[in-house]
């Protein structure tokens, strides 16, 4: 058990140790002992009580700026809370794993002072005779009983000296005390220094930041590699993934990362070749890119040698002529083959795509609560939809912001009209043609943050009510310009008809009104705080509202 789990347990114990403390007071001692002890045993059962109260409202200042849901759970089940390990996750992401120590550290002493008062309470619990220092077990005896109706005045005894009482009652002031300042610290300096952004949301900019450059090297690598005249366009299918590791998984720097998508040559084709893959990036340590040296170092420890891994010139000269192998993205920037070890190249039948807009246009039975797209997977897509706007702009892969033209389903098989039972809503995709008369790649494609942001917003409402910005309006012809459309989407945003969840409008909300981190004038996309800002006012809610699914 974890320093911060252990709050809930110190939490537990202190009402039952201060309950058997004034019970005994009220009972034979105002009789049997000095006037000089009573007072100490009154400071004592004052500290204690201090204690609780200071170190409750201080693990809830802690869980409010965590994020954490009702943490006013704490008074009622403190042990049970702060079993649940996703609270704790939240607490490490706030606080960070420095602070967290600390903080640990800090209720751990308090914890032992605990169990010090606890080893001077003879009857704490009716199975044992003497004095027990197990406050779990102190807490399982007596969780029937409520404060202050423990049947405790016939059988405890207390056994501390005037001295211990003291030594007792200074260390547990020295260590609330401690404590509340060092949340105090946190909470100001961040203030402060205007970090309010979570841990949590560090970590995802850093990886999302990760797959851009990534990404970026990916379509790159395509480009040269499908300029074979073996036809007449290629197109690739990118599926959106949120590349999101979990929190554990978040803080190594080598977590793997890698790219399913689809090869193919344009529908047109008479003969369309098509694959499904997946390109795995390769870092320094993993690249055996075959290619020369001039120096050759001697290793001396046997170590298991590293793939060969070959340069592609020709994506549909590789996929016609070998079947297992797997595709890589090496720190060249290259796409790259080598002999897979599990499964290589999926090769599979060629399906159709249905496009977001399509699916808009599908009138479900709003009657009977229907929907074109499951709860599910219109909240994953949302999530993903965010997530890939970082990992995304600003490369060829997404040259415009978000729209419902853009996004697709895959169909693997014939759907019939006004149905959707083939349709796979896990797998949404974009798709990027590659053509031939293209012969050098172009420039980066430019776009505005609060554009990019007001059409990912307008896409969320879009989502969740499933219908377009067009069709709720009425309009007859599409609203182009920035201030054309923020209108809409604000008076669409403050409308009471089936609201989204919480989570989900607090998304959609910074999106449209450009609030982010807390300010109203919007960075660049080259602006570190800009993107953790990103991360924790919309990724987060919209990851948040999707755990029961991931």
């Amino acid at each position: 058990m974890s320093g911060f789990e252990v709050v809930g347990v110190v939490l537990g114990a202190l009402p039952i140790l201060i309950s058997a403390i004034e019970g005994w007071q009220k009972g034979k001692a105002k009789v049997t002992i000095l006037l000089r002890k009573r007072r100490y045993v009154e400071k004592l059962a004052l500290a204690l009580y201090t204690h609780e109260r200071s170190l409750s409202e201080t693990v809830k200042s802690i869980l409010i700026g965590s994020g954490c849901k009702d943490p006013l759970r704490l008074d009622d089940d403190p042990v049970g809370y702060l079993e649940d390990a996703a609270i704790r996750d939240q607490v490490l992401d706030y606080l960070g794993e420095e602070d967290f120590d600390a903080v640990s550290r800090l209720i751990l002493h308090s914890c032992e002072t605990v169990k010090r008062v606890a080893m001077r309470i003879a009857g704490l619990v009716p199975t044992i005779q003497g004095p027990s220092d197990d406050l779990i077990y102190i807490i399982k005896e007596n969780q029937d009983v409520k404060r202050k109706q423990l049947d405790l005045k016939s059988r405890v005894k207390l056994v501390f000296g005037a001295k211990e009482l003291l030594e007792i009652i200074e260390e547990l002031d020295r260590t609330i005390n401690s404590l509340s300042r060092l949340i105090h610290q946190i909470s100001s300096n961040r203030q402060a220094l205007g970090l309010r952004t979570s841990k949590s949301a560090l970590r995802i900019a850093k990886s999302l930041r990760r797959a851009h450059e990534s990404a970026s090297n990916l379509y790159s690598a395509i480009f040269h590699a499908w300029r074979g005249e073996c036809h007449e366009g290629h197109e690739t299918r990118l599926f959106l993934e949120d590349r999101i590791p979990d929190n554990r998984s978040c803080r190594s720097v080598n977590t793997s990362l890698a790219f399913p998508l689809v090869f193919s040559t344009i529908p047109s084709e008479k003969k369309r070749v098509w694959h499904e893959t997946v390109v795995k990036v390769l870092y320094d340590e993993e690249d055996g890119l075959n290619t020369s040296h001039s120096v050759t170092f001697t290793i001396t420890r046997a170590e298991p040698p590293r793939p060969q891994i070959d340069p592609v010139d020709n994506i549909c000269a590789v996929i016609n002529t070998a079947s297992h192998i797997a595709f890589v993205l090496t720190k060249q920037h290259k796409i790259g083959k080598m002999i897979a070890r599990g499964p290589g190249l999926a090769i599979s039948a060629p399906s159709t795509k249905r496009s977001l807009k399509e699916l808009f246009s599908i009138q479900p039975d709003r009657r009977r609560g229907a929907a074109t797209i499951p709860l599910k997977f219109r909240m994953l897509l949302a999530f993903r939809l965010a997530s890939n706007l970082l990992q995304l702009f600003q490369t060829h892969w997404l040259p415009n912001a978000w729209s419902h033209g853009m996004v697709f389903f895959p169909v693997t098989a014939a759907a019939h009209q006004g149905s959707n039972p083939d349709i796979d809503f896990s797998r949404p995709f974009i798709s990027t043609p590659f053509t031939k008369c293209i012969a050098q790649l172009p420039p980066q494609p430019k776009s505005e943050p609060r554009e990019a942001l007001l059409e990912l917003g307008i896409l969320l409402l879009e989502i969740w009510h499933e219908e377009t910005l067009e069709t709720h309006f009425s309009l007859g012809k599409t609203p182009t310009g920035y201030y054309e459309r923020l209108p809409l989407a604000v008076e669409w945003l403050d409308e009471m008809s089936n609201p989204p969840p919480k989570f989900y409008a607090k998304a959609a909300s910074h999106c449209i009104t450009g609030m982010i981190g807390g300010e109203g004038r919007l960075g660049s996309w080259d602006d570190n705080d800009f993107w953790n800002a990103v991360c924790g006012d919309i990724i987060e809610p919209l990851r948040g509202n999707c755990k029961m699914w991931r």
